[in-house]
């Protein structure tokens, strides 16, 4: 049987909420990241899909596995998908 959440949240709002509770702000966590800050402020606002190379990334800054962010973006991105009844 395959489960559908209710409600799905993207991945950008997860890593804004992470910032936040951190007192992060772009420039920190791409610092983190060891990235520019152009590409923390795609993932934020969600234009960017998280993607191998930067779940390893995001897991370097926040301590979260790369696993949990690939799963995150492969749930956020099923439930997008999702037909509508």
């Amino acid at each position: 049987m395959n489960r559908v959440p209710a409600e799905c949240f993207p991945p950008s709002e997860i890593i804004r909420e992470e910032l936040a509770a951190r007192g992060w702000d772009a420039e920190e966590l791409a610092r983190r990241m060891g990235v520019g800050k152009t590409l923390v402020h795609l993932a934020v606002s969600g234009k960017l899909r998280i993607t191998p190379g930067l779940a390893e990334r995001l897991e370097t800054a926040f301590g979260s596995s790369a696993d949990f962010w690939l799963n995150f973006q492969e749930s956020w991105d099923q439930w997008r998908e999702r037909p509508l009844t």
